[in-house]
C-alpha cells in the first residue's frame, strides 16, 4: 500500500517501533487522513470498539494522546488537487481541505484566518455543491479511489 509510506515515515521518525501491519496500518492512515472511527469502521468492515483499539496504539506508537494531536502530527498537506474539489473556489477548497482532515469549524477558522461563521457559510456551499451532507461525507468523497 504505497499511500502509507508517508506514514510509516512519520511514525518510524517519531520514534515508533517496527512498522504496522494490516489492519492497524489501514487504520492509522485512514486516521491521519481526518476520517472519523465510524468511517474507519465502515470503510474496513471494523466495528468502531476495534477501531477505538487500534487507535489508542496508534496514538501511543506516533507519541500523541488524542486523535486531534494525531491529526496535527499528519495533516495532510493538500486535497486540492483532489479532482473531486475541482468546482470550488480557491478558498472553499481550503476550508474543505481542512474539514476533510478533520478540523473543527473553529480550528478551521484559526488555522485559516476566518470567522466560525465564514466557515460555516463556506461549509454550507461546499456541501451543496459537492452534494454531501457531512464531514465524513466529504471525507469518503475525497478519499475514494
Amino acid at each position: 500500500m504505497g499511500k502509507c509510506t508517508g506514514l510509516d515515515r512519520k511514525l518510524s521518525n517519531a520514534g515508533g517501533n517496527a512498522m504496522l501491519k494490516g489492519r492497524r496500518r489501514e487504520v492509522a492512515w485512514h486516521l491521519s487522513q481526518g476520517a472519523s472511527y465510524a468511517v474507519v469502521a465502515k470503510l474496513l468492515y471494523l466495528s468502531p470498539e476495534t477501531v477505538r483499539g487500534y487507535a489508542r496504539e496508534i496514538y501511543e506508537r506516533a507519541g500523541v494522546s488524542s486523535r486531534r494531536e494525531y491529526l496535527n502530527f499528519f495533516h495532510a498537506d493538500t486535497l486540492a488537487s483532489n479532482p473531486t474539489l475541482r468546482g470550488l473556489s480557491q478558498r472553499e477548497a481550503q476550508v474543505a481541505n481542512c474539514l476533510a482532515a478533520g478540523m473543527t469549524r473553529s480550528q478551521t477558522g484559526t488555522h485559516l484566518g476566518l470567522s466560525s461563521e465564514t466557515v460555516k457559510s463556506y461549509t454550507r456551499s461546499i456541501f451543496n455543491k459537492l452534494g454531501v451532507s457531512s464531514r465524513d461525507d466529504l471525507y469518503l468523497l475525497t478519499h475514494s479511489s
